[in-house]
């Protein structure tokens, strides 16, 4: 090969790795400044781009009903796309929303304290801007700034930070970076089905079973303290089919926009009310609990919502 055809090659090779190279997708425990934290792993849900499909067949859908399962999705019918993501396999613990935003605000520790609540229990009372502020911050400490996921102008030059939280100042999101983020809506329930459509395991009523004590911290078996059900620590229940804990009950899960708007990127400059999915011990039906319930509330409510991340891979 010519010296300079051997160079131009070699120019080409770099470019490209250069353009593709992003941040390694860790899948172990987060550190932070070599500290490890438990229960802070993640799992691959979709590895391939993969289309998942819905329906909204009346006969379909009365079936499901009487099988207590409403329909294959809670959302428009049709086909969605799915980009490969892993999914964190424990709610984000109080420890490392500590760690990272130098502030635990969860009830449990204000009200229940030490003897029921450890640093292992799902970080909650904290609203949506914040979950999108924790996710920024703990790209940050893990990654690099670059890799950050939301800002605050459309043109998304400028990190969202947790003084935007603080003034409740609406994030944009960036599809293309690699840090930290909440799951869409529909990668949640993905997840929380297992991932495959054609599986038994997809139609549980519950993310990993059809028993409610067998996955949940909820309502009817949370120990009861000061008038208030007790969260669980991390692990403590049985697992869904591909190793993800308490994705029905503990604390219910922040999700980044509705199902519908799956294009993520503009919607959150609408001013609507987010997401939450799985269910909080303070649930008092078990439907709240289910794969499909969705519930609706305002993104600066404080209430008993906590986080479970997202990295894009």
């Amino acid at each position: 090969m010519k010296k300079s055809n051997f160079v131009l090659c070699a120019l080409s090779i770099f470019a490209f790795g250069f353009m593709s190279c992003g941040p390694k997708i860790d899948l172990s425990n987060v550190k932070i400044e070599e500290k490890e934290f438990k229960c802070t792993s993640f799992v691959k849900v979709v590895e391939k781009s993969k289309t998942y499909e819905s329906h909204t067949n009346e006969e379909i859908i009365e079936k499901a009903s009487k099988e207590k399962h409403p329909r294959l999705f809670n959302v428009k019918e049709g086909s969605y796309k799915v980009a490969p993501f892993a999914i964190g396999a424990y709610e984000v613990t109080q420890e490392l929303y500590k760690a990272v935003m130098e502030k635990n605000p969860s009830y449990m520790e204000q009200v229940v304290g030490d003897e029921f609540n450890s640093p292992l229990n799902p970080v909650e009372n904290l609203s949506w801007f914040d979950a999108v502020a924790f996710c920024n911050e703990l790209t940050k400490k893990v990654l690099e700034e670059k890799y950050c996921v939301y800002y605050s102008d459309e043109a998304k030059k400028t990190v969202y930070t947790k003084q935007d939280a603080k003034d409740e100042k609406l994030p944009y999101m960036d599809t293309r970076k690699k840090g930290y983020r909440l799951p869409t809506e529909l990668e949640w329930e993905i997840a929380a089905r297992g991932a495959d459509q054609s599986a038994e395991a997809w139609n549980f009523k519950y993310a990993g079973s059809n028993d409610l004590d067998e996955v949940s911290a909820n309502a009817g078996n949370s120990i009861v303290e000061f008038l208030f059900p007790v969260t669980s620590a991390a692990g403590k229940r049985k697992p869904n089919t591909i190793g993800l804990y308490d994705m029905s009950g503990n604390v219910a899960e922040w999700c980044w926009n509705e199902a519908e708007k799956e294009d993520g990127e503009n919607e959150s400059n609408n001013e609507t009310f987010r997401a939450c999915r799985g269910g909080s011990i303070l649930g008092t039906n078990e439907r709240y609990y289910s794969v499909y319930f969705r519930l609706f509330i305002n993104p600066d409510t404080e209430s008993l919502a906590g986080i479970r991340l997202v990295r894009s891979l």
